[in-house]
């Protein structure tokens, strides 16, 4: 419809500058020329008209009256169809409104056409889908926080209550000294495990709300290891558990220290903890092509295969490890924290008994 408009257009503009040019030269010429149409024409040579004089200037003024008339109407016809285009346009941008509003697809409209109505469409297509993916994000978003509220009910729900009985028990005056140390280090113990998980939760909701800013550049990934390391080497010890470690102190990796530390701690936290006494943990660090390979493997309780997406969840726990201290949520922070940092990490059954991790961090910033 718009391109037949603008070829209509084109035409009557063209039409109307010719006829303007005409009725000019007639302004100015048309007399003269109106008195030799006179001289020449069939009525003065059979002498059927005789006043030329009236007849010539009878001429002129119908000319330029048909002139006039002409560009009058192209003008009125270009008008008329200017606004049937506008109306047109209008009630297809209506058309696309309820479209959009409905949720309907826009069909049969080319979004590549260079027209007004693809323009608009195509604007239109990209503040739809923009309203859309907010909506879809609030939605999101609550979610998330419903979520996040029930996890934290449930997670405070144990260690509360055992606090409160707690406290009830240090209440009485029967329990002798002895029993007060011991509920007072329980009470404390359990203190310790709610602060543990308001900040295990205060890391998970921010690096899922994208607060924090991954500040990644290259730097020595022995370092960052050595750091992680530090943090469970008492426990390991207390354990005597072997710790080998093969990495490279000039190898290079481009990463956040602070939270790729982080990351990985909590994989050797999860080792030291699974792992029994005098057990072994390897620590090889290679690279690669495209990334470095981090991996970190144990001796320990393992994972079963039908879960190894699982502990990747949030406060998730496999059934035989609910005797062991923790709430589940350092495997969940650990694949944020890499993934972040455009890596990945996988697991997998050690060839005997036990688990390895493979963490892959890019060598160069992609």
């Amino acid at each position: 419809m718009e391109k037949q408009y603008n070829r209509k257009k084109q035409y009557l503009i063209i039409f109307i500058i010719i006829l303007t040019i005409l009725e000019i030269i007639w302004l100015f010429f048309g007399q003269k020329f109106s008195e030799q149409a006179i001289v020449w024409s069939v009525f003065v040579r059979l002498n059927i008209y005789t006043d030329f004089a009236f007849g010539a200037d009878l001429i002129y003024k119908l000319t330029v009256l048909v002139l006039l008339l002409g560009i009058l109407f192209c003008g009125w016809l270009l008008l008329y169809l200017t606004e049937k285009a506008v109306d047109k346009f209008l009630e297809d941008i209506i058309q696309l409104l309820d479209n959009i509003i409905d949720g309907k697809e826009l069909e049969g409209l080319n979004l590549n056409q260079e027209t007004y109505l693809s323009k608009c469409a195509a604007k239109l297509e990209k503040l739809h889908e923009l309203m859309l993916y907010q909506r879809n994000t609030g939605a999101e978003d609550k979610t998330k926080m419903k979520t996040l509220i029930s996890d934290i009910s449930h997670q405070l729900r144990t260690p509360l209550s055992n606090m409160k009985i707690l406290i009830n028990t240090l209440g009485r005056e029967t329990i002798t000294k002895k029993e007060q140390d011991l509920f007072w280090q329980q009470l404390i113990s359990q203190m310790d495990k709610i602060e543990f998980l308001m900040q295990s939760l205060i890391k998970a909701s921010r690096l899922e709300s994208g607060v924090i800013d991954i500040q990644r550049q290259e730097q020595s990934i022995f370092d960052t290891l050595a750091q992680a390391l530090g943090n469970i080497f008492i426990e390991a010890e207390k354990k005597k558990i072997q710790i080998t470690v093969d990495c490279k102190e000039t190898l290079l990796v481009y990463h956040d220290r602070k939270w790729t530390e982080e990351a990985l701690f909590n994989i050797l936290d999860n080792a030291v903890k699974y792992t029994p006494e005098k057990g072994i943990i390897d620590i090889t660090v290679s690279a690669q092509e495209i990334y470095t390979e981090i991996k970190i493997s144990d001796n320990g309780i393992g994972v079963s295969p039908e879960h190894y997406e699982d502990i990747f969840k949030r406060f998730y726990r496999e059934d035989k490890v609910h005797d062991y201290n923790g709430i589940g949520i350092g495997l969940y922070l650990t694949r944020q924290i890499i993934f972040m940092q455009n890596g990945y990490i996988t697991v997998h059954k050690r060839d005997n008994d036990g688990t390895v991790f493979q963490v892959y961090l890019p060598n160069k910033e992609m």
